[in-house]
């Protein structure tokens, strides 16, 4: 009878000191910070019957950049780059982030994991064009990874900016490209018609 208490006893020990420890494993899990959008993508990558990295993403030797403001338009992006002729743009889109406005001007801050914000990507070229980029968005934007997904279905590693100012200072609202290339032309127009006339 003696040996069959001991054993009921130990098993019990046993049974607690796993309870205890599924109980602090659960306490580790609920401290850390949810997985951003892109881990939860690589994992569920890891997870698949496909490689780590799908066959559907493109070389990561390539540098895709994300644009979703004033830099959608093949001009302006010339301009920034200092090119001399215009670069090819792709339409596509990123998930997990929402845009506000700042001003005029369309920002990116976190959203709901499958909330798309449409736009453009395009594949920086060394050397310089990087640094060009991140010298124009100023320090009120971060560069952050992402993941880039085109209409075609493919998708590939790359970079965006993402607002890291006063979020006070944004305010709900769309961006629209045309109305502000339109906006644009009106204000060189002016601007043309008011050095012509001083000139005279």
């Amino acid at each position: 009878m003696s040996f069959c208490i001991f054993v009921m006893e130990s098993n019990k020990g046993s049974k607690d000191a796993e309870e205890i420890t599924a109980a602090s494993r659960m306490k580790d899990t609920k401290d850390l910070e949810p997985p951003s959008f892109m881990t939860q993508k690589f994992f569920q990558a890891e997870q698949s019957n496909y490689p780590s990295t799908p066959s559907r993403v493109h070389a990561s030797s390539k540098d895709f950049h994300f644009f979703y403001g004033t830099l959608m338009d093949a001009q302006t992006l010339a301009k920034v780059l200092k090119l001399d002729s215009l670069p090819r743009l792709v339409p596509a889109k990123i998930s997990g982030y929402h845009c506000k406005l700042w001003g005029e001007y369309p920002d990116l801050v976190s959203g709901e994991p499958d909330e798309p914000v449409h736009g453009m990507a395009y594949e920086v070229q060394p050397p310089g064009e990087s640094e060009l980029l991140q010298a124009y968005e100023a320090d009120r934007y971060l560069r952050i990874g992402c993941i880039v997904e085109f209409e075609d279905g493919s998708e590939a590693i790359g970079n965006t900016f993402k607002w890291c100012g006063d979020k006070t200072e944004l305010r709900e609202g769309k961006f629209n490209l045309k109305d502000w290339k339109k906006d644009k032309l009106e204000q060189d127009i002016d601007s043309a018609r008011y050095h012509w006339s001083h000139d005279q």
